[in-house]
């Protein structure tokens, strides 16, 4: 039987990898011929796979190569040499991998991933691509590279939203929101607190995600030194840990360590890291503040919430403005900038009633991104190859 390729580029678990596990845990059902290769042979991803019984291989990319980034053009320059040439000798290994494996359909998640797939499909007309795209495109090289491939037959692209579509506007869009599971998140009860020894009565504001400079951590903070001088009893949890092969990231939970001393709020900011079971953390919190600084592809963190019951408060930029209505699920402030993060959150501190109204609306809301409509609509594209 031909199986079908899934290509992750990471191996921990980010959003990304959490929608594509979602999925694979129902498509097993539908293809049971389904191999996963990843470029390490350890991390949460294969552990998941391995309780799903879902078959994985490793295609080692060496450190150096999943460290390229957008956001260190010197040392990606200083490296892209070795990278070019070290990029013919993998892609014959995933040749020799799906030809051992029959594989006829491939899809690709990162965009390390997306590039060498779409590559290879040049020598590969008798197999179906599919680039699923989670990240909004700025580069004018990276969108010059896929629009060269955009009226390739063979080649599907697939967006997790409107805003990664609209970033590559040349390429029809097919946009496949991710989807969640409604009973795993949902309205309950938490000992967060307790766990926090933080006192039940106090407003407990969170960011969730993973640390990185873009996600805004810092700006988080910020908002609480702010916030506590107006909400003395207000308490404030960071969720996440690094997890970024790639040179842009390293070293940002560490800074934003240093900048909670600095600001003197050792006493009010809580580190979390990761945390398998985060439904049981939106249980436990008032507010999700939401605070990248670049817009956000789509936002699943803040659908688990809205799921949930927690009102959130993100930017008005890219993906959550596809899933929060501004004052009915939700509330908007615009993007990196923190007076404005800062009233949105004082805002649902001050009015409890408000803050009941959006939880009721939000999770309302949050059901229209069912896993079974997102389930379905990505099968049939793969199984259709």
């Amino acid at each position: 039987m031909d199986k079908i390729a899934f290509f992750v580029i990471s191996t921990e678990l980010g959003g990304a990898e959490k929608s594509l596990l979602d999925f694979l845990k129902e498509f097993k059902k539908k293809s049971p011929s389904i191999i996963v290769f990843t470029p390490k042979n350890t991390g949460p991803l294969l552990t998941e796979l391995d309780l799903l019984n879902i078959d994985h291989q490793t295609l080692r990319l060496p450190k150096f190569y999943l460290s390229l980034s957008r956001k260190r053009v010197f040392k990606t320059l200083l490296l892209l040499f070795p990278a070019v040439l070290y990029s013919f000798y993998y892609l014959l290994k995933i040749q020799k991998k799906i030809s051992a494996h029959k594989v006829k359909t491939l899809h690709s998640t990162g965009i390390k991933f997306h590039i060498l797939l779409l590559i290879l499909s040049i020598f590969n007309s008798d197999k179906r691509f599919h680039i699923h795209i989670r990240d909004i495109i700025s580069s004018s090289f990276l969108k010059a590279f896929f629009y060269f491939f955009k009226n390739n037959k063979n080649i599907n692209f697939i967006f997790n939203s409107k805003a990664t579509a609209e970033s590559l506007s040349q390429i029809k869009p097919l946009v496949i929101y991710n989807g969640f599971d409604k009973d795993r998140f949902s309205p309950g009860s938490s000992s967060l607190k307790s766990d926090l020894n933080i006192p039940n009565q106090a407003p407990l504001v969170a960011i969730v995600g993973v640390i990185a400079r873009w996600k805004g951590q810092r700006e988080f903070l910020k908002m609480a030194e702010r916030i506590s001088t107006l909400s003395p009893e207000a308490h404030f949890l960071i969720v996440g840990d690094e997890i970024y092969d790639t040179l842009g990231e390293e070293g940002e939970l560490s800074q934003i360590k240093s900048l909670t001393q600095e600001l003197q709020l050792q006493n009010r900011v809580h580190f979390l890291g990761f945390h398998k079971d985060i439904e049981y953390v939106y249980r436990g919190i008032d507010i999700l503040a939401h605070c990248s600084i670049t817009p956000e592809p789509f936002g699943r963190v803040i659908v688990e919430a809205m799921l949930c019951g927690c009102p959130v408060v993100a930017s008005n930029k890219g993906g959550p403005l596809e899933i929060i209505t501004h004052n009915d699920t939700g509330l908007l402030y615009e993007l990196a900038n923190t007076e404005s993060l800062i009233s949105a959150i004082s805002s649902l501190l001050t009015h409890e009633n408000i803050r009941n109204k959006i939880s009721l609306e939000a999770r309302k809301k949050a059901l229209q991104f069912s896993l079974e409509s997102y389930s379905h609509a990505l099968s049939e594209q793969l199984l259709d190859s």
